[in-house]
């Protein structure tokens, strides 16, 4: 197999020596550049040919949507990933139309990062399940705004999961959930930590967060 050239742009210096690093045993992809702006990437890929850049969205000097047009207008043969921790319609929307061949969240697990970078190389567009589904809401929402309403109350939860969660948000001891659902404390704590592993989140505030993002509850 080829090796794929690839570049990075990211601000932060944990995340991207974190994707190096983890990048490294990969043997058909090579690092050939990373820059902490966009003034030193634009600066870098006028002296380095590079066949895909991991863009963060956001870095202080500019703009990654305006970085990926620029790119994209100096050099459209580099294939451009867009990298963020927003998974809203507008951001991931927005460098698609800049010229970006794919999205990814920050919290991408490193082998479908890889899978990734194979794609767009290959095929020139890979897309992931969390970045189709808020393009997909907006939509549905634009034809069926009923139809949006359910696809986006779509839930990892079941419905007692979801009554534990509302009396969470209103403050209720676990003793409390408990009595109030008749039943025991040692099932309530059960019924929490499976709904903490069914989102990723490592406590309450993690999961009353989630729950908030995706409007299953209201405060």
């Amino acid at each position: 197999m080829s090796i794929i050239k690839v570049g990075i742009a990211d601000d932060q210096s944990i995340f991207r020596n974190g994707v190096i690093s983890s990048l490294r045993p990969y043997s058909n992809i090579k690092i050939i550049c990373e820059a902490t702006s966009g003034k030193t990437l634009l600066e870098q890929l006028a002296q380095t040919s590079i066949d895909v850049l991991l863009l963060d969205m956001k870095m202080e000097d500019m703009d990654g949507i305006e970085i990926c047009k620029t790119i994209k207008k100096l050099y459209p043969k580099i294939r451009v990933i867009g990298l963020s921790v927003y998974d809203h319609y507008y951001y991931i929307s927005s460098m698609f139309e800049a010229g970006a061949s794919s999205y990814l969240l920050k919290d991408i697990d490193i082998g479908e990062m890889v899978t990734a970078i194979q794609s767009v190389y290959k095929d020139g567009s890979y897309m992931t399940e969390k970045a189709s589904i808020p393009l997909i809401k907006k939509l549905i929402d634009i034809k069926h705004p009923s139809v949006y309403y359910h696809v986006e109350h779509i839930t990892p939860f079941k419905d007692y999961e979801l009554d534990i969660l509302k009396l969470i948000a209103k403050e209720y001891t676990t003793q409390e959930i408990a009595n109030s659902m008749d039943l025991s404390r040692k099932t309530i704590e059960n019924y929490r930590g499976i709904m903490l592993a069914k989102v990723g989140a490592k406590n309450t505030a993690g999961l009353i967060t989630y729950a908030i993002k995706k409007g299953l509850i209201d405060l």
